[in-house]
């Protein structure tokens, strides 16, 4: 489809603007929707199952306005494609989104930006985003949940994000509300590669900018990581064993704030993951209790996390040093 304008659309309990099934291929080619509202689970512009034999959703030029998801349950404002282990025996799916702009987004239940799950291994799904911006996040939910395959993204430009804890948006003020839904901006789960390029993450007052869990590999080149704060650290390694490589390729951390590691937070001791910064700048970091820049509880962190032509400025922590190890 091409050259689409819709608005005011209510998918009522269905949601949905476009959903696919089975071995199905929606292409989008500038595209323009408003006001899109709807109660059901699942995704509000996209939503699937039965998903076959590389199923395929992209949206090329693309500028979503007002989208508002009316469900208790965890869910998705914009994509969810989710997995059915009990029907399919091998699938892949693929989301692609270029040149997208959004203005606004708010929720008031765990509903993610974009979801992609799998139940069996031998899946992968692709999440391909470039040239895209997101302005003004307020509410509960992550922008990503992606679970077994990979993500791209390129040319990312996210600006103003809020968690409740942070927002002045009056929804969040509800009972539905606690710390354990704050966002992480991208939640990976396993068994994916994660390749992030020329992006930039500005004013975001979150949880983490990356919650990784199980086997998953990361590698970021060219970003800039600019005035926000992590409660847990931009990237936070958490109870669940956690198996991979991350690399850091001239990346800039300016100005940020967080709690213990404002940019790495390791808070379990056998985490088997090496972590390499090459030709990272980090300036005016500041940690409120432990490490201005890393905090680990691993027993052998200085094995696995290492800094290569890096530059240090004026980074510190209220409690300790740079780089605290407990």
């Amino acid at each position: 489809m091409e050259d689409l304008y819709g608005e005011d659309i209510n998918g009522g309990n269905t949601s949905g603007a476009f959903t696919l099934n089975h071995s199905s291929v929606i292409e989008l080619v500038n595209i323009e929707l408003n006001n899109v509202r709807g109660s059901g689970y699942g995704g509000l512009l996209f939503n699937s199952y039965n998903e076959i034999n590389g199923s395929m959703f992209k949206v090329i030029n693309g500028t979503f306005s007002n989208f508002y998801q009316n469900y208790e349950k965890p869910s998705s404002t914009f994509i969810w494609s989710p997995k059915n282990v009990k029907i399919l025996l091998k699938n892949s799916s693929e989301i692609i989104l270029e040149n997208v702009v959004i203005e606004g987004y708010y929720t008031k239940t765990s509903s993610a930006f974009i979801r992609s799950e799998c139940y069996e291994d031998l899946n992968k799904n692709i999440l391909y985003i470039t040239d895209f911006t997101l302005n003004n996040y307020q509410g509960i939910g992550s922008f990503i949940c992606f679970d077994s395959g990979e993500i791209i993204l390129n040319r990312i430009n996210l600006k103003n994000i809020y968690s409740c804890k942070y927002s002045n948006y009056s929804i969040c003020d509800n009972n539905y509300y606690s710390t354990t839904r704050e966002i992480n901006l991208i939640e990976i789960y396993k068994n994916t590669q994660t390749t992030l390029k020329d992006s930039k993450f500005e004013s975001m007052f979150i949880r983490s900018g990356f919650n990784l869990q199980s086997i998953v590999n990361i590698n970021v080149e060219n970003c800039e990581i600019t005035n926000n704060y992590f409660d847990d650290g931009f990237i936070y390694i958490g109870k669940i064993n956690v198996l991979g490589t991350y690399s850091f390729n001239n990346t800039k951390f300016s100005n940020n704030r967080g709690y213990d590691g404002t940019i790495l937070n390791i808070s379990d001791s056998y985490q088997n993951v090496i972590i390499a910064f090459n030709e990272c700048e980090f300036n005016n970091n500041i940690a409120d209790h432990f490490g201005g820049i890393i905090y680990s509880n691993n027993y052998d962190t200085d094995k696995r996390i290492f800094f290569f032509n890096c530059k240090f400025s004026n980074n510190y922590a209220s409690l300790g040093n740079n780089v605290h190890i407990s």
